[in-house]
């Protein structure tokens, strides 16, 4: 398996994870949030050049459902400055695909060429869709030959589900699991008993973890996680600067500290 979770634009050090979007938009039925402002790829690059970063990865935010068409068009605008993360529908996962060749393979083919790697599940409020089913299978079986990740935000009891799962899941899929496992306390950390870490026992090298969001987990958890995780000999960090902190706008103080490490 690689020793990167994908191919970047460029060797030079980027970030894995961003959103864009435009104000007041949302496709999907009851989101949990819609922000009220817009966050351009054009702003988002300009972020980039501060920080010294030379690509980014921008991931569909929830509220914008399986429309991955603003993502799309600035993979296409900004090639090589940019990857993507996009939404597929949890009931019939080839319907993104199918609508984009007319066959699930072409599809994916077109994604890939546009810069696509991955397909993110966010199970905030939500439950885990059946991936050991017949309509996830070809879906998992193409992503696993194009070396694409799935990418979870998950719940901690929602990291037993996935754990439960790695058996029935292509043995080459990589996995990514965002913003530290999300752990609420640092205690829960210090006494080895967030899931995050049975979760990484049993996937092994096909298992990431984004260093992104510490504001996302509880008071000092996302530190306490990083550190733990070293201490046990993990180093499959990806650094993510979860621009533009939505809903933490005005608290996303460490936001780019991942990049440090």
């Amino acid at each position: 398996m690689a020793d990167t979770l994908f191919d970047p634009p460029t060797a030079a050090p980027g970030d894995y994870h961003a959103h864009v979007f435009q104000a007041g938009v949302a496709a999907t039925e009851h989101p949990r949030y819609v922000p009220d402002y817009a966050a351009s790829t054009e702003a988002y690059l300009a972020q980039l050049n501060a920080h010294g970063l030379a690509w980014g990865t921008l991931i569909q935010p929830s509220f914008l459902g399986t429309d991955n068409s603003y993502l799309l068009a600035a993979l296409q605008q900004y090639p090589q400055r940019l990857r993507g993360v996009i939404v597929v529908d949890d009931v019939n996962p080839s319907a993104t695909f199918n609508a984009l060749g007319g066959f699930v393979k072409d599809g994916f083919v077109a994604l890939h060429e546009a810069g696509v790697r991955g397909v993110r599940l966010n199970l905030i409020g939500r439950q885990m869709p059946d991936l050991a089913g017949l309509a996830w299978a070809p879906i998992l079986r193409f992503m696993e030959r194009l070396d694409w990740h799935l990418e979870f935000q998950a719940k901690a009891e929602q990291q037993i589900e996935i754990a439960d799962l790695l058996p029935k899941l292509p043995e080459d899929l990589k996995i990514v699991i965002d913003h530290y496992g999300l752990p609420q306390t640092s205690l829960e950390v210090e006494l080895g008993e967030h899931p995050l870490f049975d979760l990484v026992e049993e996937a092994g090298e096909r298992l990431w973890v984004k260093a992104s969001g510490p504001y996302r987990c509880g008071p000092g958890a996302a530190r306490a996680m990083h550190d733990e995780l070293v201490f046990r000999g993990f180093t499959r960090f990806v650094p993510g600067s979860d621009w533009p902190h939505t809903r933490f706008e005005e608290k996303c103080d460490g936001a780019w500290d991942g990049f440090g490490r």
